[in-house]
């Protein structure tokens, strides 16, 4: 599955190159809100054009490089061109964060790719869709602007690429309404840790976090091990003078992680039912991509776990501990046991940063038990948790 890039929603789709000759906008009339963006249902039927919301336009052409409409021509090799959103075709002047966008690579001399990034800002380092020499392909994209209502797109290939950019929708500024909903709690669990870097058995499939099920360039995006590293990667007691972070490197997301036995994209039999037992598969952001493979329902959501009186708060980055497709356990609502036998019957593991907020008697143990339940991001308070948020979406390659 292809990278994807910081809070986007990618798909990827082939139109003709008769489409594109009629002129017509290849982009959908309406997608699901952006990462970040959700909304309740009840919001969404009242008020259509509440901030955070997708608001269709009729599909329309921004630019295109073949007749010098904003782009003077093709992009040359490793080389960008900006396009104007805001003002244009029926997207407002101001007021406007993000736009739906159709991207299309025109007969590109070489193959390569296209990344899509807001003016103003650095280029991310992952592509929004690869495409072969001579083939017209597209890619649709949920993308933030930059502060002129713009965008960059930089062409990552050897030879030229023409280039057409429709818009469909746009979203408004403004903080969005969450989510209301109350998760079922989870009472009894036992807990182990994990860590970023962690390699606790070679052997198996999954005995090593130097990756995750969501992303396979883990260690390099959280930007090392999660630990000390004098020989290896090793865990580390964290305490609250410095916010449970660890002591040895600077991450580059979220310390406070977890994961649970339910891996909605690399387990096929989780993802074939993960729209019908995820409760939030439904929402604005969410609802439509029970066949998207390059969309996991399960990273970056938030857990709240309980134990001796403390609460801490965390998001999920990884799938397990010993099972993958556990749904009655963990979307249940009878408090139902983990069907995993190993590591004491766990039903989940925590980041050292959950393990010192947590209070935890073991480093690296089977024995600590913890109550935990989902909880919706406008619902969790300020702290340590919230001083580095993880954003990225699925990188499965």
């Amino acid at each position: 599955m292809q990278s994807q890039p910081f809070s986007f929603r990618v798909l990827t789709v082939v139109i003709t190159a008769a489409a594109l000759s009629l002129g017509m906008a290849s982009g959908p009339a309406a997608l699901p809100a952006a990462a970040g963006t959700a909304v309740t249902a009840a919001a969404a039927l009242q008020d259509p054009t509440a901030p955070g919301m997708v608001v269709t336009v009729p599909p329309a052409r921004l630019a295109d490089s073949r007749i010098a409409q904003q782009l003077s021509g093709p992009l040359p090799p490793l080389g960008s061109g900006a396009v104007q959103i805001t003002g244009h075709a029926g997207v407002p002047a101001s007021g406007v964060d993000a736009a739906v966008l159709t991207v299309t690579a025109v007969s590109p001399q070489a193959a390569g790719y296209l990344t899509v990034w807001p003016t103003g800002s650095t280029r991310t380092t992952t592509s929004n869709l690869n495409f072969p020499a001579g083939q017209t392909i597209a890619t649709t994209v949920i993308t933030p602007l930059g502060p002129d209502g713009g965008v960059q797109i930089f062409n990552g290939s050897a030879g030229t690429a023409d280039l057409v950019v429709d818009v469909s929708g746009y979203t408004r500024s403004g903080r969005p309404a969450t989510v209301a909903r109350t998760y079922p709690l989870h009472t009894g669990i036992v807990s182990t840790t994990f860590w970023v870097g962690e390699i606790f058995d070679p052997s198996a499939s999954d005995g090593s976090q130097m990756y995750s099920t969501y992303d396979d360039d883990w260690y390099a995006h959280f930007g090392g091990c999660d630990g000390i590293t004098s020989t290896g990667c090793h865990t580390e007691r964290r305490t609250a003078g410095n916010g449970y972070f660890p002591t040895r490197m600077t991450p580059h997301e979220n310390p406070f992680y977890l994961d649970l036995p339910f891996d909605d994209v690399n387990n096929s039999s989780a993802f074939t039912r993960r729209a019908q037992v995820i409760p939030w598969a439904v929402d604005p952001g969410y609802a439509g991509h029970a066949n998207d493979g390059n969309f996991s329902y399960m990273k970056n959501r938030w857990v709240q776990i309980s134990k001796g009186g403390k609460t801490c708060y965390g998001q999920i980055q990884d799938a397990g501990p010993g099972q993958y497709n556990d749904a009655t356990y963990v979307f249940g609502t009878t408090d139902a046991r983990p069907l995993n036998r190993r590591y004491n019957a766990a039903g989940l593991d925590v980041s050292p940063a959950l393990n010192g907020c947590l209070g935890y008697s073991s480093l690296d143990g089977d024995s600590d038990v913890v109550s935990w339940r989902f909880v919706e991001a406008g619902a969790v308070p300020s702290g340590p948790w919230t001083r580095l948020i993880t954003t990225s979406g699925l990188n499965n390659h």
